[in-house]
């Protein structure tokens, strides 16, 4: 039974960068600490947590139009490797997909530029204007990315045994939950690295050698 998709987290996995959200924020000079530890606390729910992101910046800064923060995302840098990956991946017939709690923006850039076959990522929205407001679309929850696995593949008809995921952090213990292999990449957290099927931390591009 061979691979027929693998999903991929998008910060820290496919950048070395380990959230777009982060750096959008060290771009910007603001700081959502306080903002994260509520969540972390269970104090906030995730789109609240989102929406006081957003707060941040338009507070900091006024109207802001979608392309500032795109070009701030743009000088987030994508691992050399990933262009070739994908498309040995594609020649092979296997699809491959990012699931991210990270910014769409960036998510979808990837996707275009990188032959990937779909991105999941959270939206930032606009008005008619294009400035940003301080609401979005929440496709994933960061540590509920097994919700987004489940749909796909129902949607393309395959079996757990025929997927395989990649991530980084405690958030993607959740890809782990709905995949046949799990591997981590450029991670910090020790559940994590135990649970991986193999050792791929120095490279992305060795992933496959683990495709049946």
């Amino acid at each position: 039974m061979g691979i027929k998709i693998i999903f991929f987290d998008m910060d820290g996995v496919l950048t070395p960068e380990k959230s777009s959200w982060h750096f959008v924020h060290r771009k910007l000079e603001v700081d959502n600490s306080e903002n994260l530890q509520k969540y972390l606390n269970n104090e906030i729910t995730y789109d609240e947590f989102f929406k006081l992101d957003l707060n941040l910046w338009i507070s900091r800064f006024g109207e802001m139009k979608k392309e500032t923060i795109v070009n701030i995302l743009k000088q987030i840098e994508v691992r050399e490797c990933v262009y070739d990956l994908i498309n040995t991946l594609k020649n092979e017939g296997i699809k491959a997909i990012i699931i991210s709690g990270g910014i769409s923006w960036l998510a979808d850039y990837i996707k275009e530029n990188y032959n990937f076959d779909e991105a999941y990522a959270n939206e930032i929205l606009t008005d008619n204007r294009g400035y940003i407001i301080p609401e979005g679309k929440i496709n994933v929850i960061p540590d509920k990315k097994n919700l987004i696995i489940r749909n796909i593949l129902k949607k393309y008809n395959v079996k757990k045994e025929e997927t395989m995921s990649v991530g980084d952090s405690s958030d993607d213990y959740s890809m782990y939950l709905e995949t046949g292999k799990f591997f981590s990449f450029n991670s910090n957290d020790a559940r994590i690295k135990r649970i991986s099927s193999g050792d791929i931390d120095k490279n992305l591009m060795e992933i496959i050698r683990y495709i049946d």
